[in-house]
């Protein structure tokens, strides 16, 4: 597993942090602008940080994607939104909601309570994608814009998820009428941190909503 960063933004290595707190030792980090071909094809699974500057190399992260990798961004440059299959709607939203759909997939085992963040998310809508949850207004009102997607492509399992809003918001999310923290050390399973960055299977991976559980 590989995390990319830029030094134009040191909140872009905080999912190194998150690994960290999740137990997770065995990564590399990397900044983008050294980032090849090659580079990537040793791994099987890249986390994209809050990377706006340098743009990362959506050509090379769209043919790594294509050939079975498994990327995973957390609000990056938007030159990505065709990659994660998502159209820019413009605008954002900062310190609101987003629910997630915990039916069926990633979502099982969450709350299915609006959770509200502090941060800000880019709104999208979706082009290929499929949300795994969506950004509110407010506690009670749905946007049509997903805060969480994936999207399977390729012919070799390649799968791309994204999380909407800034990567350090993730320690500072709250379900209403709970004081309890949800993120990082608010495990609900014990086992389901395993699914916040990758997974069993090589060249595969699922990603949990939010990058937590």
């Amino acid at each position: 597993m590989l995390v990319l960063s830029a030094a134009s933004n040191p909140f872009s290595r905080f999912p190194v942090e998150i690994l960290r707190a999740e137990g997770f030792n065995l990564f590399a980090a990397k900044d983008v602008s050294i980032v090849t071909p090659d580079t990537l094809n040793a791994f099987d699974v890249v986390i994209v940080g809050d990377i706006r500057s340098p743009p990362p190399r959506s050509r090379t992260l769209t043919n790594w994607v294509n050939a079975g990798g498994t990327l995973i961004a957390l609000r990056p440059s938007k030159l990505l939104a065709s990659l994660l299959g998502l159209t820019d709607a413009g605008g954002t939203l900062s310190n609101t909601y987003l629910k997630v759909n915990n039916a069926s997939g990633a979502g099982v085992g969450i709350t299915g309570e609006t959770i509200q963040f502090h941060g800000t998310a880019d709104r999208y809508t979706l082009n290929g994608a499929t949300a795994v949850a969506t950004l509110y207004s407010n506690a009670n009102s749905a946007t049509s814009n997903p805060a969480v997607t994936t999207r399977t492509v390729g012919g070799n399992g390649g799968r791309r998820h994204r999380l909407h809003v800034r990567p350090r918001a993730l320690g500072r999310l709250h379900a209403p009428g709970q004081s309890g923290m949800v993120g990082p050390g608010a495990r609900r399973h014990p086992r389901r941190s395993a699914r916040t960055t990758c997974s069993s299977e090589p060249r595969r991976a699922t990603c949990s909503p939010t990058g937590w559980t």
